[in-house]
């Protein structure tokens, strides 16, 4: 629960077999300094999430973050904030591989071509 990536799904389960009836529900929301509510949470566009009852006391949650930065999650279960939470998350930026350079005497020339095959020795 430390460190999540745009773009990509982070999995959290959780086990509630214990807890009673209830429902769990998860909100990731970004952090942002500036926030008028002064609790910097909020300003930013919250993670897409996903909560699945797994119909034996268990739940496995999931959650996209669109943006990069910290991240507050907040899990409850029967409306009641779970132990440990709300939780910091921080959420690193995606991989650009249109940002990637390839250089060098091996892939430049006239005989390279793009998405064609090409042996080195």
């Amino acid at each position: 629960l430390k460190r999540a990536k745009v773009g990509e799904i982070s999995v959290l389960n959780v086990d509630c077999s214990h807890a009673g009836p209830g429902q769990l529900s998860l909100e990731a929301v970004p952090d942002s300094p500036s926030s008028p509510t002064g609790s910097g949470l909020g300003s930013g566009v919250k993670a897409k999430t996903e909560v699945v009852d797994n119909k034996d006391g268990t739940y496995t949650g999931t959650y996209v973050p669109l943006t990069s930065g910290m991240y507050t999650l907040m899990l409850k279960y029967g409306g009641k904030a779970v132990p440990g939470f709300p939780a910091k998350v921080t959420v690193d930026p995606a991989v650009d591989t249109s940002k990637v350079k390839v250089f060098g005497p091996g892939v430049e020339g006239q005989a390279i071509f793009r998405e064609a095959t090409t042996e080195f020795s």
